[in-house]
Protein backbone atom coordinates (compact mmCIF):
# COMPACT_ATOMS: atom_id res chain seq x y z
CA UNK A 1 0.00 0.00 0.00
CA UNK A 2 1.21 3.51 -0.75
CA UNK A 3 0.08 6.95 0.28
CA UNK A 4 -0.59 9.89 -2.00
CA UNK A 5 -1.57 13.51 -2.37
CA UNK A 6 -4.22 15.31 -4.40
CA UNK A 7 -3.44 18.75 -5.82
CA UNK A 8 -6.21 20.71 -7.53
CA UNK A 9 -5.31 23.47 -10.01
CA UNK A 10 -8.41 25.54 -10.66
CA UNK A 11 -6.72 27.73 -13.27
CA UNK A 12 -5.63 24.74 -15.36
CA UNK A 13 -8.78 22.73 -14.56
CA UNK A 14 -6.67 19.74 -13.45
CA UNK A 15 -6.54 17.46 -10.45
CA UNK A 16 -3.10 15.89 -9.95
CA UNK A 17 -3.04 12.65 -8.00
CA UNK A 18 0.48 11.95 -6.70
CA UNK A 19 1.14 8.39 -5.57
CA UNK A 20 4.20 8.00 -3.35
CA UNK A 21 6.85 5.50 -4.40
CA UNK A 22 6.73 2.02 -2.96
CA UNK A 23 9.41 -0.04 -1.22
CA UNK A 24 9.98 -2.39 -4.15
CA UNK A 25 11.24 -0.89 -7.47
CA UNK A 26 9.33 -3.57 -9.39
CA UNK A 27 6.11 -2.29 -7.85
CA UNK A 28 7.05 1.28 -8.82
CA UNK A 29 7.55 0.17 -12.41
CA UNK A 30 4.16 -1.55 -12.53
CA UNK A 31 2.25 1.33 -10.94
CA UNK A 32 4.05 3.93 -13.08
CA UNK A 33 2.82 2.15 -16.20
CA UNK A 34 -0.74 2.12 -14.89
CA UNK A 35 -0.61 5.80 -13.92
CA UNK A 36 0.70 6.76 -17.38
CA UNK A 37 -2.19 4.92 -18.99
CA UNK A 38 -4.76 6.52 -16.69
CA UNK A 39 -3.38 9.98 -17.49
CA UNK A 40 -3.39 9.20 -21.22
CA UNK A 41 -7.06 8.24 -21.06
CA UNK A 42 -7.80 11.78 -19.78
CA UNK A 43 -10.46 10.97 -17.21
CA UNK A 44 -12.28 13.93 -15.69
CA UNK A 45 -13.44 14.24 -12.10
CA UNK A 46 -17.21 13.56 -12.08
CA UNK A 47 -18.12 16.61 -9.99
CA UNK A 48 -15.63 19.29 -10.99
CA UNK A 49 -14.88 18.22 -14.56
CA UNK A 50 -11.15 18.71 -13.88
CA UNK A 51 -8.84 16.53 -15.96
CA UNK A 52 -7.11 13.99 -13.74
CA UNK A 53 -3.33 13.62 -13.94
CA UNK A 54 -1.59 10.74 -12.20
CA UNK A 55 2.07 10.81 -11.10
CA UNK A 56 4.44 8.61 -9.17
CA UNK A 57 6.51 10.77 -6.80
Amino acid sequence: MSSGDIEPDDAAQTLTIKIHRMVNPAHDKAIASLLEELTRLAFCHPESGARMIYKLV
